[in-house]
């Protein structure tokens, strides 16, 4: 009976101790968080660019300049151009900038003669002729001659005739060279004419061909000249 026993409790097992497991740890679903954060944060900066933008475009629109249409309304400016209106207030625009030319007879004497009403301006260095109405420069290399003649006396060989202005009147000026000499060089303006009074003005120099420099002087001469009556 006792080895009966004995074999009985070698057959059956020992009970095996049951060990308590943990419960599996609680992971937290990272991922899930970052998407969740990560589309409020990208709402909340859409939601401020989105005010932003809105609020430039009002100021924008607010400041914006109001196109007008402006009349074709012309300027004329001391230049001789013309200017139009434009802008919002549709002003005139700036006429351009004019820089004065200087008067090369600033410097110059006056000449007035009350009998026959003309003056004229000459060189201060001219010497006027004590005899008649005649100024020389100091090397007396030409004269410039005023007579009242109706007619041009033009005793020279023409080499040109045109037709100048001279104190708002249209004159012939005749420039040639002495015919005996075939040297000198002669010019001829007029006749000029002022109560029934007329007049002739002229260069003549020795040379057969004039000094540029001297021509202009005489031109200089005549632009100044103008009846006083």
């Amino acid at each position: 009976m006792g080895v009966i026993l004995e074999a009985v409790e070698k057959q059956i097992p020992p009970p095996v101790e049951q060990v308590p497991q943990a419960p599996p740890p609680i992971v937290e679903n990272s991922n899930r968080n970052f998407w969740k954060y990560l589309g409020i944060g990208l709402s909340i900066v859409s939601f401020c660019i989105a005010i932003a933008v809105g609020g430039y475009l009002y100021v924008a629109s607010k400041n914006a300049p109001v196109k007008t249409a402006c009349t074709m309304e012309a300027k004329l400016c001391p230049d001789g151009t013309s200017v139009g209106r434009t802008g919002p207030k549709c002003e005139f625009s700036p006429c351009p900038t004019v820089t004065p030319t200087p008067d090369p007879t600033a410097s110059w004497k006056t000449y007035t003669n009350t009998t026959y009403g003309f003056s004229l301006k000459y060189p201060a260095a001219f010497i006027k002729s004590a005899m008649e109405e005649s100024w020389s420069p100091p090397d007396q290399s030409f004269t410039i001659a005023i007579s009242y003649v109706k007619t041009l006396p033009f005793y020279a060989k023409t080499l040109s005739d045109d037709n100048i202005t001279v104190s708002g009147q249209i004159v012939r000026k005749l420039v040639g060279q002495e015919i005996i000499s075939d040297t000198g060089t002669v010019i001829q303006v007029g006749p000029l004419q002022s109560r029934g009074n007329y007049f002739i003005i002229s260069y003549s120099s020795g040379a057969k061909k004039a000094d540029p420099k001297d021509i202009d002087t005489f031109n200089q001469i005549l632009s100044t000249f103008k009846f006083t009556q």
